[in-house]
């Protein structure tokens, strides 16, 4: 059976994301991975996996995921798993509505560069998680 191979005109039209967008969701395993067509460097994607992507998130908007999917009554108790800088930034986006605009903004901001979060800025985030893991307590009683 032969795959189609889009290029990524074709992936930014089906999409509707930016080319840095892509890239930036592939380096987290987001997005289905590039592959190299030619020795000069040419990419593409396969179209399969492009439109299943695709069809995985239009299925899912305009409902919150359930809580298992948010992390689960892990992130609600007394001894939750310690989460890496990544996750308690997604888990700090999907509880938004717990926290005010300027925290929100904040925890937003860190996902440009969630590996170089400074001391100051894990200790604020570690701050945001305790209180989006209040709210999902409450949301649970």
């Amino acid at each position: 059976m032969s795959r189609n191979i889009i290029r990524k005109p074709a992936v930014t039209r089906k999409t509707g994301l930016s080319h840095s967008t892509i890239w930036r969701l592939e380096r987290v395993d987001e997005f289905p991975a590039r592959i190299r067509i030619t020795e000069a460097g040419a990419i593409g994607w396969y179209e399969d996996e492009i439109d299943a992507w695709v069809h995985e998130r239009t299925r899912g908007c305009g409902k919150r995921p359930p809580l298992a999917d948010r992390g689960g009554l892990a992130m609600v108790q007394n001894t939750p798993a310690p989460l890496t800088n990544t996750g308690a930034i997604h888990f700090c986006i999907e509880w938004r509505e717990a926290l005010t605009r300027e925290e929100f903004d904040f925890a937003a901001s860190l996902l440009s560069w969630p590996w170089r979060l400074t001391p100051e800025q894990r200790t604020e985030l570690d701050r945001l998680v305790e209180k989006c893991r209040d709210a999902a307590a409450a949301d649970l009683a």
